[in-house]
């Protein structure tokens, strides 16, 4: 049991230091609480893929960015059932080399 919070934690400690610097206060706190799970399924990497996407996407449109945050671990299931985390991985990558031209068109890939 001590053993799962401090793991929770840490991985929420993880979390808020990739975030931190776009993202504050009560906003900052629902999109740790909705990412944790994402930590377990696709790790600390796959969760950079993630941040660093919603990070080019903020620049453009800060509630995109959010709404790309918060629909990530749906995406990420159903990415989840055709592959592995490295598929994830390559499509979160993908999205953010398309990103840097237009992110409009890196939000219709996902």
């Amino acid at each position: 049991m001590a053993g799962n919070s401090i793991k929770r934690a840490l991985g929420e400690r993880k979390i808020k230091k990739l975030l931190e610097a776009h993202y504050e206060g009560e906003v900052l706190e629902k999109l740790v609480s909705e990412l944790y799970p994402v930590l377990d399924r696709v790790g600390y990497d796959g969760l950079e893929q993630v941040a660093g996407l919603s990070a080019q996407v903020a620049r453009y449109s800060g509630g995109t960015a959010v709404r790309l945050l918060e629909k990530s671990p749906e995406l990420i299931d159903r990415l989840l059932k055709y592959g592995d985390k490295e598929l994830v991985m390559k499509v979160y990558g993908f999205c953010r080399q398309v990103a840097r031209d237009t992110i409009f068109v890196a939000a219709r890939v996902l």
